[in-house]
C-alpha cells in the first residue's frame, strides 16, 4: 500500500495523540518494508491506541482536580485500575466522568473490531476465542465484519491474515486516535497532554 501524507490539524491533537500517530507511522514503515507480520501490526496498533486512551483518561482525571480532595483521592486509589481494564470501562469513564460520548461512533466501532481481532490473536492463539465463538450467530457476525472491514479470512475458527490486514489496521488505529482527540478537545479544550 502506498502511504499518502495527510494534512493533520495539530490543533485537534493532544501531545499523547501526536506520539501515538508517530508510533503508528513507524508501524506503517515497517509494514511497507515487509519487516513485520500482519499479526504484529494488529497487536502493535491496538496497544498504541490503548496506551493513548489510558493517557487521555489519566490526563482528564488529573485536570479535573478530583484527587485534590481526600474523598476524590480515596476513590481514585481504590478503583483507578478499573478505568483502564477494558475498552468498555474506558469508554464509560469518558462518557460518565467527562461528557465525552464516542462509544457508538463509527471510528470507535471499527477500532473495537480491530480489538476483537487482537483478542483472537493473543487470547485465542490465532483462533476466535471461546467467548467470541460462544454463540453461532455472534461468531458468524464477527467473522463477516472482520472479513468485510479488514479482509480477514477464516479456516473454521482459525484466523488467516494477509498483508492488507496490516495496512487496514494502521488506518483504523489512526482514525480512532484523530477521532478521540477531536472529541476530547471539543469538551476539554485546555487538555493538550
Amino acid at each position: 500500500m502506498v502511504w499518502r501524507c495527510a494534512i493533520i490539524d495539530f490543533f485537534f491533537l493532544t501531545v499523547s495523540g501526536e506520539r501515538c500517530l508517530a508510533k503508528l507511522a513507524d508501524v506503517a514503515l515497517l509494514v511497507s518494508d515487509d519487516d513485520i507480520s500482519p499479526e504484529w501490526a494488529v497487536v502493535s496498533c491496538t496497544r498504541s491506541v490503548e496506551d493513548h486512551a489510558n493517557q487521555l483518561l489519566a490526563s482528564l482525571i488529573e485536570s479535573s482536580g478530583v484527587d485534590a480532595h481526600p474523598f476524590g483521592a480515596a476513590l481514585l486509589s481504590g478503583g483507578q485500575d478499573d478505568f483502564y481494564r477494558t475498552w468498555d470501562s474506558r469508554l464509560a469513564w469518558l462518557r460518565d466522568g467527562f461528557q465525552i460520548v464516542v462509544a457508538g461512533d463509527r471510528e470507535v466501532q471499527e477500532f473495537m473490531l480491530l480489538v476483537e481481532l487482537r483478542n483472537a490473536l493473543i487470547h485465542g492463539n490465532g483462533e476466535l476465542t471461546r467467548a467470541q465463538a460462544s454463540r453461532l450467530d455472534k461468531m458468524l457476525n464477527l467473522r463477516r465484519r472482520l472479513t468485510k472491514l479488514l479482509g480477514v479470512e477464516f479456516d473454521g475458527r482459525h484466523v488467516i491474515l494477509s498483508s492488507q490486514v496490516a495496512d487496514k489496521s494502521i488506518a483504523l488505529a489512526r482514525a480512532v486516535v484523530l477521532h478521540l482527540d477531536s472529541a476530547v478537545l471539543k469538551v476539554h479544550p485546555g487538555l493538550r497532554v
